[in-house]
């Protein structure tokens, strides 16, 4: 992930980039303010601390958090993850 927080962009594109993929991404499934969706099953992201996401993505895309068969959210969580351009995924973890 270190290599993914490095970016050719300047630090506000990266910020415009970031707000994008999440508009294009992330929020069909956590919502445009990160509450979640009770009908989906998708958690909050809006309190995390900004720590977290970052620590999550790398683990989940580095296969190093356990994901078990029968959790299918985060089965797909890991394979949108996976086909994320690195650009992409270094601007949602700014």
């Amino acid at each position: 992930m270190q290599s993914q927080k490095r970016s050719k962009h300047a630090p506000q594109q990266l910020a415009d980039d970031g707000k994008t993929t999440y508009a294009t991404v992330c929020a069909t499934c956590h919502g445009g303010s990160g509450v979640g969706s009770v009908a989906l099953k998708t958690p909050s992201i809006a309190s995390l601390p900004s720590w977290y996401t970052p620590s999550q993505i790398e683990k989940i895309t580095g296969d190093v958090r356990p994901v078990a068969t029968n959790d299918v959210h985060l089965l797909v969580m890991r394979e949108i993850l996976k086909i994320m351009p690195p650009e992409q995924l270094a601007a949602i973890c700014c």
